[in-house]
C-alpha cells in the first residue's frame, strides 16, 4: 500500500514539474476552433471500468494542457485572469481561515 501511494504522489509530482518545465512550449490558449473537450473527457473518463489513479492523473493533465487558458504562461498578457502563485494561495487560505463568517 505504501509503495502504491508513493507511486501515485510521484506521478502527481511529475505532472506538476512538467508544467514548470514545459509550459513555454505549450499554446497559451486552446485554438478558437477547438471542439468542446467534453467528448474527450467522456472518452477518457467513461467510468465503465476501474482505472489506475496514475493513468487518471496523466489523462486529466493532458486534457488540461490542451483545453484551458494557461494564465501562468510567460506569453499570456490577459487582463482579467489572475496568475496563480503559491504565495497567493497561502494568503487566500489564511484570509479565509480568519474570516468569522466561515469559509466560502
Amino acid at each position: 500500500m505504501r509503495r502504491a501511494r508513493r507511486e501515485i504522489w510521484q506521478t502527481f509530482a511529475d505532472e506538476v514539474n512538467d508544467v514548470h518545465e514545459q509550459i513555454r512550449e505549450w499554446r497559451v490558449a486552446p485554438p478558437a476552433a477547438q471542439v468542446a473537450p467534453r467528448a474527450e473527457v467522456e472518452k477518457a473518463f467513461s467510468f465503465d471500468r476501474p482505472r489506475a489513479l496514475q493513468d487518471v492523473l496523466r489523462d486529466a493533465s493532458r486534457l488540461l494542457r490542451r483545453s484551458i487558458v494557461h494564465v501562468t504562461h510567460p506569453r499570456y498578457f490577459g487582463l482579467f485572469n489572475p496568475s496563480v502563485l503559491e504565495a497567493s494561495m497561502v494568503g487566500d487560505r489564511g484570509h479565509r481561515g480568519n474570516d468569522r463568517r466561515g469559509s466560502r
